[in-house]
């Protein structure tokens, strides 16, 4: 009796444990461990997008060392005391720090699963590159529209919404129009309330879990939010209006234009991703992964990646093809059916209806 029947019969087998043969055929039975079948199965959470994997890390530790380490009044920023001793510069620089964490244990909770879960398709979609720039981009629109505020409003108008925010929240508005705009509805008539008259697709929970973990903070996180919306915003068109101007040159150098929506190459390959990659435990550098969204690759000899070759290719997609004429019936196929007594003309019109099928087109000329 095989070992692994023997364990199975007398109930003493590891649980955990499955068996094998040899790679050599012979009858000996190694065991394997199901963890590891299982893995095989289903692919890590995080695979293709290290950014993502890295920012949810950094921002798990920093919420629990910050929920863990102060009590709720000391979350609390006194921005009137803090705005006579520090300047407006110091006072951006703490704001920009102290948004990059959650205060609340289910805020935190709430809003890293949201940004887990989209930004991890952002990436594998834009590529791990690209995501890097997207986030830079609306950190640079969050900064300005900080910068702006110091400068033309009151004060306490200024800093009143940002001193109250505690969460990445521009983030998952930049999330949010990512997924407005360029995930696709499934199902459209996914739930109905005939009563209302109202129909939502699958994608109305993603929005409804946008806009609960937008509110979490108040009217002051939705304001941030909308920041990182309009970031974002700005970034796909910019991506969209380079790729489209790529696709329409031709020669080598139309990838060329994509280079500043794109980390470039000397900067990728300076970094030492294998240490940073040890630290933030990310499987592979960056510059290796894939995007999903790649359409049209290599037509004329330019080879578009990510995201911006499918919005330059977005009308593209949806030029229906011309429609082609049907064969025409084969002569024996009329000359069965016509010995039928049926007409030739039906016949044919029969035949083309129902793609030169007899049977069809004889239940067809039956049925009137």
């Amino acid at each position: 009796m095989p070992p692994a029947a023997g364990n199975a019969a007398s109930g003493t087998g590891n649980a955990n444990n499955t068996w094998r043969r040899n790679n050599n055929g012979n009858a000996n039975l190694t065991p394997v461990s199901f963890s590891s079948a299982s893995s095989s199965q289903h692919p890590p959470f995080f695979l293709g997008a290290p950014i993502t994997k890295s920012l949810c890390i950094i921002w798990a530790l920093g919420s629990f060392w910050i929920i863990r380490t102060s009590t709720p009044s000391e979350r609390e920023y006194d921005y009137i005391n803090n705005m006579s001793n520090t300047s407006s510069v110091s006072l951006l620089v703490k704001n920009i720090i102290k948004a990059c964490y959650f205060v609340n244990p289910s805020e935190a909770m709430v809003g890293l699963a949201f940004l887990a879960n989209y930004m991890r398709r952002l990436e594998r979609e834009l590529s791990s590159r690209r995501m890097v720039v997207w986030l830079m981009t609306i950190e640079a629109v969050f900064v300005l529209s900080q910068m702006v505020a110091i400068v033309t409003l009151d004060s306490e108008v200024a800093y009143g919404f940002t001193s109250q925010v505690r969460g990445p929240y521009w983030i998952a508005g930049g999330v949010l129009y990512w997924y407005w705009m360029y995930v696709p509805r499934l199902h459209p008539r996914f739930l109905s309330l005939p009563t209302c008259g109202m129909v939502f697709s699958e994608k109305s929970f993603g929005f409804a879990w946008a806009a609960y973990v937008l509110l979490m903070g108040g009217g002051a996180s939705l304001l941030v939010g909308v920041v990182g919306f309009l970031g974002s915003a700005l970034f796909f068109f910019l991506l969209m209006l380079l790729s489209t101007s790529s696709t329409n040159g031709t020669g080598s150098n139309n990838n060329q234009q994509l280079l500043p929506m794109d980390v470039p190459d000397s900067i990728v390959n300076m970094l030492p991703w294998g240490a940073l990659g040890s630290i933030l435990l990310v499987e592979n550098p960056p510059k290796v992964f894939a995007p999903l969204l790649v359409m049209n690759a290599g037509r004329n000899n330019n080879v578009d990646i990510g995201l911006g070759a499918g919005l330059g290719q977005r009308r593209q997609r949806h030029v229906r093809p011309q429609p082609t004429a049907p064969p025409l019936p084969p002569p024996e196929a009329i000359a069965q059916l016509t010995a039928m007594g049926f007409g030739e003309q039906q016949v044919k019109e029969a035949l083309q209806a129902t793609g030169n099928n007899v049977e069809r087109a004889a239940d067809r000329l039956l049925t009137g």
